[in-house]
């Protein structure tokens, strides 16, 4: 089995939901920026791994919230990120498909 190249500058960009509800933008290796109809440019913290992302809210709310992580795949122009195993601040807590921008 061949080992896969891991690029943590993959992520970064504008990534869109597939039900066009959601949009993150990583601006750099640790921040990235979630928009939604309800909220604009909210900050989070972001620890990319191998098969795992680390998420910290922190954001204009100013609240105390413990980072959670969980699973993702990542590809050219695909984002998956598993929220299913323990809740988000701020996201669904469902599977949820990006699309590239």
């Amino acid at each position: 089995m061949a080992c896969e190249k891991f690029n943590k500058n993959d992520i970064l960009g504008t990534w869109i939901s597939s039900d066009l509800s959601d949009t993150l933008e990583f601006v750099d290796n640790s921040s990235f920026y979630k928009s939604t109809v309800n909220m604009s440019h909210d900050h989070y913290d972001y620890n990319l791994e191998k098969d795992s992302i680390e998420i910290r809210y922190n954001g204009t709310l100013y609240i105390l919230i413990q980072p959670t992580k969980h699973y993702y795949k990542l590809d050219e122009n695909s984002l998956v990120l598993d929220l299913t195993n323990t809740e988000c601040y701020g996201f669904n807590s469902e599977r949820i498909v990006y699309s590239k921008q």
